[in-house]
């Protein structure tokens, strides 16, 4: 479906349809053409779920409500609440928070996506990252090197 960018921001763009619908897509910065077309091609209105079954019919627009926090009951377990840092959300990896990310925006539910994205971006902001800072700190192992003679001589 052809789109049109109407707005790029650190790893996201927002794009409008030809049909007029518009998504906020993640984008990584050394992201091909390819690469972005295909990323935009998982939010084209052709393949998401129709919105009557994606939204809440307890809410409408123009609602006031306040918010507050859900009482938990004694030997309940407490309700998933995503935290920093970087991607530590409780599981394995991050890397398995997007896969379940992937999977539901496979299904045309991008609520989980969307947030994961918007926590990063709030984590880079907050933390003033680039992606060279990231990547100098990452260390790389090369797998002929011993291991143990690598830790030695860091204590030496």
């Amino acid at each position: 479906m052809k789109y049109t960018i109407l707005e790029i921001s650190p790893g996201n763009i927002k794009v409008r349809y030809e049909d007029n619908s518009w998504a906020n897509v993640p984008v990584a910065p050394n992201a091909s053409l390819e690469d972005i077309d295909d990323a935009v091609s998982q939010y084209d209105p052709d393949f998401l779920r129709p919105a009557e079954s994606v939204v809440n019919s307890e809410i409408s627009v123009g609602e006031e409500r306040t918010s507050t926090k859900k009482p938990t009951q004694e030997g309940s377990s407490e309700s998933f609440t995503p935290s920093m840092p970087l991607i530590s959300f409780g599981m394995h990896s991050g890397g398995d928070v997007m896969a379940m990310a992937e999977y539901y925006s496979s299904q045309g539910d991008n609520t989980l996506k969307e947030y994961v994205m918007s926590r990063v971006a709030g984590y880079v902001t907050e933390n003033n990252l680039t992606v060279d800072t990231v990547i100098s700190n990452i260390q790389y192992y090369d797998s002929d090197d011993d291991i143990v003679a690598q830790a030695e001589s860091e204590l030496s």
